[in-house]
């Protein structure tokens, strides 16, 4: 077999490259350090001083990091694809093209989204509004789940802490808006203040759906006091971060123990996971409450809190008014931002949020 030299300066220019290549796939850019810091007293601001000081946080954002930045950069990239499928008239019915183009075009329509108003939500909120009883409520429930407005609980899934090869149906409590039950327990002026504003905030929502003054602000105070309720039997966040907090093996047998109002052959049939046995309950004291609020709270009131939840959860895609208030209270209030992303970045988040693979396939550099 013959053997192939290369000529020493192609040698050479390869290796030249490989190193240029190690450089540029280093892992700590010292650009980044502030030299002026003190390592051992604040290593954060020795590793990452200059980097900072160079790009402040910007005012649609909570946070900002290199990897956020990259994240951002790629909209850009994004945004020319979706605005080229949004353009093109002739991609076939059903195509990449087509799908991404008019779900982005429709996002972008703003026009055309104030004058529907709330007709996307009618259809729930008189779904809602025909459950009479809380047998009808639960099943309401179920369907809410199949649009992703989990409440009072959420369905999911977790690997098996004791055993990593199951992975088990997970229930959880899901019934709060505001971030955590700090908001709606602790008497620090923070959480009072956003306490406040909440309930100043489902007011104007209602309103801007269509309530009048006294039934938007009744709903709300309703709201406040079922998510209270929640909140008190809810664990904490740092109650959450231990596993064994949150596993509970049960049978189907437990769960109709521990909430005999709650129909829960209904409900898995409902999902799509009927006959389902064993399942992992990570909040058993919440379930119980839940089980009491099935029997002692009016119908009307559980009514007004899931057409709640249906608005809350739908803001942020119906009228602009609806989504400036929303920005207002969740992006102001609770995050702290100056300002609203454009729409276009807010398009584009929607648009990758429930159509990432066709998205992806339109640029696999992304």
């Amino acid at each position: 077999m013959r053997t192939r030299h290369f000529p020493v300066f192609l040698i050479s220019l390869f290796l030249t490259a490989q190193i240029g290549l190690a450089q540029a796939l280093r892992s700590v850019d010292t650009s980044d350090l502030d030299r002026k810091a003190e390592p051992c007293n604040d290593f954060f601001q020795f590793a990452n001083g200059t980097w900072r000081a160079n790009n402040p946080i910007p005012a649609s954002m909570t946070r900002w990091s290199r990897r956020w930045q990259a994240g951002e950069n790629a909209k850009d990239r994004l945004h020319e694809i979706l605005e080229a499928a949004s353009a093109d008239k002739s991609a076939p019915k059903g195509s990449t093209e087509q799908i991404i183009g008019d779900y982005y075009g429709a996002c972008m329509d703003e026009s055309r989204v104030n004058a529907r108003g709330m007709e996307p939500v009618k259809t729930w909120f008189a779904k809602i509004d025909a459950a009479r009883d809380m047998a009808a409520l639960q099943g309401v429930m179920a369907e809410m789940h199949d649009i992703l407005v989990t409440v009072p609980f959420a369905l999911g899934s977790q690997q098996d802490p004791h055993k990593p090869e199951w992975v088990l149906a997970d229930i959880g409590a899901s019934g709060l808006s505001l971030p955590d039950r700090d908001y709606y327990l602790k008497p620090e002026p923070r959480f009072k203040e956003a306490r406040e504003k909440y309930i100043e905030h489902v007011t104007a929502m209602f309103k801007l759906a269509g309530w009048d003054q006294k039934t938007a602000a009744a709903g709300a105070q309703t709201v406040m006091g079922l998510e209270t309720r929640v909140a008190k039997v809810s664990l904490s966040a740092e109650e959450l971060r231990n596993p064994e907090a949150i596993y509970h093996m049960t049978s189907a047998a437990d769960r109709r123990t521990l909430t005999p109002h709650f129909d829960w052959v209904r409900y898995l049939a409902a999902v799509g996971v009927g006959g389902l046995d064993k399942m992992n309950v990570a909040e058993p004291t919440f379930f119980q409450e839940l089980d009491r609020m099935i029997v002692d709270v009016p119908a009307e009131q559980w009514r007004v809190y899931l057409q709640w939840r249906v608005l809350n959860a739908t803001a942020n895609t119906l009228t602009t008014k609806l989504s400036d208030q929303n920005f207002a209270f969740r992006g102001i209030v609770l995050q702290g931002l100056k300002e609203q992303s454009p729409r276009w970045k807010r398009a584009i988040n929607a648009t990758d949020g429930t159509q990432d693979r066709a998205v992806g396939s339109e640029d696999p550099h992304l």
